[in-house]
């Protein structure tokens, strides 16, 4: 048998290292089992109060002690959305952050709607009124931009600019807001630098006007759309409406089938022009296609989406709006 010998200071360490760890796994075995044992919310409505919630889509709210909305949720049925809540407590894997919820909710109101499209909207609508804490905001407004198509005597440009909300005079086609501001700006320079290279056979990239080298596009100035004589101008135009409009992508094929071979005659060309052309491709899918799916999905006739509105739209939209 082999002996160890310890100095009584490395037993006293050893001792409170052990006893803190026994603490901590006692103190969250305790937690995890005082939840399954008691479901605070299951406590304090009864099952009569869950019963006589109507069967149909809506909205909920959560209220705290001092009748604070905490938490705002759509359901396409109430009373089994609701009930769901009174459940948790049998789910290994709940969050914390639901934990919390459930030990702070004192009150409990709903709003009927007709039919769940209506009851994402007012969701969407009553997040961005009241902003509950236990729910997730989706980024600032600050994040968008709007992008001018600029028209004279057929040359192209396009602006990154605010929108207002007004019908200006005079002013040109307006596209937005579309989220993410580097996948915006990377777009609208790559659609230029394409256009510039359809017609043209460089030998390294410093031939490039500087305008064209940069990844940053300051608001407020225009990006030429250069046209080639391979371009028909009216074509072009309808190509370029529809692509922001989401309603076709055929502008990135269009101006891709105007290279000729000797583009691609090196590597470092090749290379930079699949990149640009990812770029419109990522834009497109993340960006007009995405707004034209709201539209569709809420049913909405402008062209043009506010910030606020789009944080609302996405919030309650059925796609992961991080992407």
């Amino acid at each position: 048998m082999v002996r160890v010998s310890s100095s009584p200071i490395l037993n006293d360490l050893l001792s409170d290292f052990f006893f803190n760890v026994l603490i901590s796994q006692m103190g969250s075995l305790a937690q995890k089992s005082l939840f399954r044992r008691s479901n605070p919310l299951a406590l304090r409505f009864d099952t009569e109060f869950f019963r006589v919630i109507p069967q149909s889509p809506g909205v909920y709210e959560m209220r705290n002690e001092a009748g604070e909305i905490i938490y705002i949720g759509k359901a396409k049925c109430l009373r089994d959305r609701l009930r769901s809540y009174c459940h948790v407590h049998s789910m290994p894997d709940v969050s914390r952050k639901t934990i919390r919820l459930l030990h702070d909710v004192r009150q409990i109101r709903w709003t009927l709607t007709a039919t769940e499209k209506e009851a994402l909207l007012l969701e969407s609508e009553l997040l961005g009124l009241h902003q509950p804490r236990y729910n997730v905001i989706i980024p600032r407004p600050e994040f968008y931009d709007f992008i001018a198509v600029i028209e004279n005597e057929g040359n192209f440009a396009l602006r990154l600019k605010p929108w207002n909300g007004l019908r200006e005079k005079n002013q040109p086609l307006l596209y937005g807001a579309f989220r993410g501001r580097r996948r915006v700006r990377r777009a609208v320079l790559a659609l230029s630098r394409l256009l510039y290279l359809s017609g043209r056979q460089l030998e390294h990239s410093m031939q490039l006007p500087g305008r064209l080298q940069r990844d940053w596009v300051p608001q407020g100035e225009d990006v030429a759309l250069p046209l080639q004589s391979s371009i028909e101008a009216t074509l072009f135009r309808r190509h370029l409406l529809k692509f922001f409009q989401g309603r076709s992508k055929r502008l990135i094929s269009y101006v891709r089938d105007t290279f000729h071979s000797e583009n691609f005659g090196t590597k470092f060309w090749a290379s930079m022009i699949q990149s640009d052309v990812e770029a419109l491709e990522e834009f497109y899918k993340k960006g007009p296609k995405r707004l034209c799916e709201i539209r569709k999905f809420y049913g909405l006739r402008q062209v043009r989406i506010s910030c606020e509105d789009l944080d609302h739209y996405l919030t309650a939209f059925p796609f992961d709006a991080s992407t």
